[in-house]
């Protein structure tokens, strides 16, 4: 169900029970921190994947519309749609596309898997969708079926074992590891950056390519990322028995503690870029 940029947005959606990160105004304060750290990175995989002006473009998985404002300013005479299956971060993303674009983003709540007639797209575009299905190739394929024939379909996904921190740090070592156990056992894939190549190419596209990168920081928000991630996986952690309170609670304040020293550096998760044209129908 498509809904202007009002705020007035129904959902359309199941319940995503296998994202065990926290959603509502929370995580989108998240992403939106994460939405800064990568700008730079994503703006320049969307231009290298081909993004121009007059491209109509589908932000998938859009949670509170970080990327999807970032490619109307990058293309304010085409029409961009954001989508995603949380209604409460649609009705964030649609308050805060008020202003600043030519063109402002619309946004509907909808799953990835299930996308509704909305059109063909030149760009169809994702971050950090795909680790959170059960299924990716179902989820590409419904992206793919947006895409118009020779249109772009570009993706970013983590490979979360690919985190690193100097000096070493036990505390961010069991954050990493912690996150891995606890998306494996809700049925998520943690390290599915570097399977994207061969899961485009296994949906049918085609010139698929693919680049890899490990943001890092020494000082700014982006050191926070390891925290905040932290903090929202609490719940899921507790419920699962994989660690106890104290553990958590230790872990929890070495790591806000890591995120202010500025003589450690700290990664962000692995990212794979990957991105292949459809193909003539």
């Amino acid at each position: 169900m498509d809904r202007p940029v009002t705020g007035d947005v129904q959902s359309v959606a199941r319940t995503n029970e296998h994202y065990i990160l926290s959603t509502g105004e929370a995580g989108a304060a998240r992403l939106a921190i994460l939405g800064r750290a990568l700008q730079p990175t994503t703006a320049a995989f969307l231009a290298r994947a081909g993004l121009g002006s007059g491209m109509r473009t589908l932000d998938a998985g859009c949670g509170g519309g970080d990327v999807t404002r970032l490619i109307a300013s990058m293309i304010d005479d085409a029409e961009v749609v954001g989508v995603d299956i949380d209604p409460d971060v649609i009705e964030i993303a649609a308050r805060d596309a008020q202003d600043g674009h030519v063109r402002p983003p619309r946004f509907l709540v909808s799953p990835a898997d299930d996308l509704p007639e909305i059109g063909d797209f030149d760009v169809v575009y994702s971050r950090f969708l795909l680790t959170h299905v059960t299924d990716p190739v179902l989820v590409l394929r419904s992206l793919a079926s947006r895409c118009r024939p020779g249109g772009t379909i570009a993706v970013e996904d983590v490979d979360f074992a690919a985190h690193v921190c100097d000096p070493p740090s036990w505390a961010f070592a069991r954050f990493v590891e912690l996150y891995q156990l606890a998306a494996l056992a809700n049925g998520a894939d943690p390290c599915i950056g570097p399977k994207l190549p061969g899961l485009l190419d296994s949906v049918g596209l085609v010139d698929v390519e693919s680049t890899a990168l490990v943001p890092t920081f020494t000082d700014g928000e982006g050191k926070l990322v390891a925290y905040l991630t932290f903090e929202q996986i609490r719940p899921t952690l507790g419920a699962s028995g994989l660690i106890d309170e104290s553990e958590m609670r230790a872990i929890s304040q070495e790591l806000q503690r890591l995120g202010g020293d500025g003589t450690s550096m700290m990664s962000l998760a692995g990212i794979v870029q990957a991105s292949g044209r459809a193909p003539a129908r």
